[in-house]
């Protein structure tokens, strides 16, 4: 009798949840069905159209037009939806481009909120005196996401420092969009047999519940920086006396964002860029730990060219035979070695490849001019996503990650060795 209380006392909280949410679901459920009949209704309209390339221009216009509708949803909805729609916005493996370049828009669209709404979060993490560690604090925040905001303040010790303070609803809201995401989940199910759209959910919902937690940032910010990394790789120091799970104090870091700071200085771009791609192939490959959250803004210059890398609240980890493999698979794949491509692919996990989709993703390769190699992984991910490849989760993380850093190269028409770069490495041998 107890544990079948306890299940209907569970299911009232859920139900409950639910409600309050409704407003927000209603929303959702009114773009689920205009974004489902719409893909409905162009099935029917291109059995019309002359050929396959009118009926895939047909299809990638639509592409754009819902992403632009669910994005505007995402905006609306606000906290743990921003925080989705961001996360989603680095899977090319699941979503078409269209989908892709709309989400990102979400990256650094949150507003700021008034830092009295933040006193209460203060008061509950660190105390009623929560003003006595503090000399100064900024209320005109410094940064501000989906989960959190960033104050500039100084301690009584005279430490400049950098507060993020998590956004007073964020956890309920969050509680409430748990029960909702996971019922879709399983509802939408059936229709995706491709994908398994259940374990995606969950691993998205407790990757964002993990990122509200502000003490496991502190411990992946920790782990992190105990690396050997390079001397231009730096971090910010950790306040562990004023941290806590909603509160995260780390050491106020002078100089520029990178977009900032090559905006101004395009001359510096090629330096720049490839130090920081060196330093993520060296965290994939030799480390196997990895900074999984590689947004623009959590990258700061400072005028002695060092990079400071920010917000730890996702960190990629790979076993040793997993970066050795993707090693290899990277390797094999930027040296256009297609002898290798097939045995390096079965090594690193991936199921249900075929001749098709080797000579596909040979063509990507082929026509690669020189040393071009910006967006030639995001392209292979499309087609390993088309071709309905099995692709390991661990893979599609650290490809997601590459890829960012390969839209800042392409952005600031950066072009780089690829191959030498892994090369260097891959070949070290076992991690230190």
């Amino acid at each position: 009798m107890t544990a079948v209380a306890a299940h209907l006392r569970g299911g009232a909280r859920a139900a409950g949840r639910l409600v309050n949410g409704r407003d927000r679901y209603l929303r959702a459920m009114r773009v689920s069905v205009e974004v489902r009949r719409s893909y409905a209704a162009l099935r029917h309209a291109t059995r019309r159209l002359p050929d396959d390339e009118a009926r895939t221009a047909a299809l990638q216009a639509l592409h754009a037009k819902n992403a632009r509708r669910v994005t505007a949803l995402c905006r609306r909805n606000g906290a743990t939806w921003i925080k989705l729609a961001q996360v989603m916005s680095c899977r090319p493996d699941l979503l078409p481009r269209a989908y892709i370049n709309e989400l990102r828009t979400l990256q650094n669209d949150a507003r700021p909120v008034p830092f009295d709404a933040l006193v209460p979060v203060l008061e509950a993490e660190l105390g009623a005196q929560w003003r006595s560690h503090f000399l100064h604090i900024d209320p005109v925040p410094a940064a501000t996401a989906s989960i959190a905001q960033v104050h500039r303040a100084r301690t009584v010790r005279g430490d400049d420092v950098a507060i993020k303070i998590q956004l007073p609803d964020v956890g309920r809201l969050f509680r409430q969009d748990f029960v909702f995401f996971t019922l879709i989940a399983h509802a939408v199910a059936p229709f995706a047999r491709q994908l398994d759209i259940k374990l995606i959910a969950r691993q998205l919902l407790e990757m964002t519940r993990g990122e509200l937690d502000f003490t496991r940032e502190a411990a992946n910010l920790e782990r992190f920086a105990a690396h050997p990394h390079s001397e231009r790789i730096c971090f910010p120091t950790l306040y562990r006396e004023y941290s806590t799970p909603r509160v995260l104090v780390t050491g106020w870091v002078e100089g520029k964002r990178l977009r900032e700071f090559l905006d101004e200085h395009h001359d510096l771009a090629r330096d720049l860029l490839t130090t920081l791609l060196d330093s993520y192939i060296q965290q994939i490959t030799r480390f196997g730990v990895y900074h999984a959250d590689p947004h623009p803004g959590n990258f700061i210059i400072n005028d002695a060219g060092q990079i400071t890398i920010l917000d730890f609240g996702a960190l990629g980890s790979l076993s040793m035979a997993e970066a050795m493999n993707y090693g290899a698979l990277l390797l094999a794949l930027f040296r256009r070695d297609g002898q290798d491509l097939h045995a390096a692919f079965t090594r690193a996990g991936f199921s249900g490849l075929d001749e098709t989709t080797f000579r596909d993703l040979s063509k990507i390769f082929l026509g690669v001019k020189g040393d071009d190699y910006t967006d030639v992984l995001a392209q292979a991910m499309d087609t390993l996503q088309q071709h309905r490849i099995t692709i390991p989760e661990s893979f599609v993380s650290l490809a997601r990650v590459l890829v960012t850093i390969g839209g800042f190269m392409q952005t600031y028409r950066v072009k780089v060795n690829l191959d030498q770069a892994l090369l260097a490495h891959v070949m070290t041998g076992a991690r230190p």
